[in-house]
């Protein structure tokens, strides 16, 4: 969950540094410059190995994307993981709105590739 580096990017400022700041005794300047949302889109992971992905430079293609972290590769096996966390990888999407936001993350699910060659177990 990225929700510090969300905040900053839908307010226009860094909020890592003004809780360091806060951290070290110094009041931090707050000046919101802008006034958007951003989210985070989970993106979904299968168990097998992967064959066929989504590049982060085609995903930070889409509209709205701030950045991309993708957590496998092709060649990569993936074992399911009993976590909230478990993905493929995850991008930031920003909008004018929330509803915004969504429609942007469902256009990207919509066009994200995964494909696994199962293997046994």
């Amino acid at each position: 969950c990225e929700v510090p580096l969300n905040h900053g990017h839908a307010y226009g400022f860094d909020l890592l540094h003004a809780i360091m700041d806060t951290y070290v005794g110094r009041h931090p300047e707050l000046v919101y410059t802008r006034d958007r949302a951003v989210g985070d889109l989970l993106l979904p992971a299968v168990a097998g190995v992967v064959t066929r992905l989504s590049t982060a430079r085609e995903l930070m293609a889409y509209p709205g994307v701030l950045s991309c972290q993708m957590n496998v590769a092709i060649g990569d096996c993936i074992q399911p993981k009993r976590s909230s966390g478990f993905c493929a990888g995850y991008v930031q999407v920003e909008g004018r709105t929330s509803a915004e936001v969504q429609e942007r993350m469902q256009r990207i699910l919509d066009g994200f590739v995964l494909d696994v060659a199962y293997t046994p177990s």
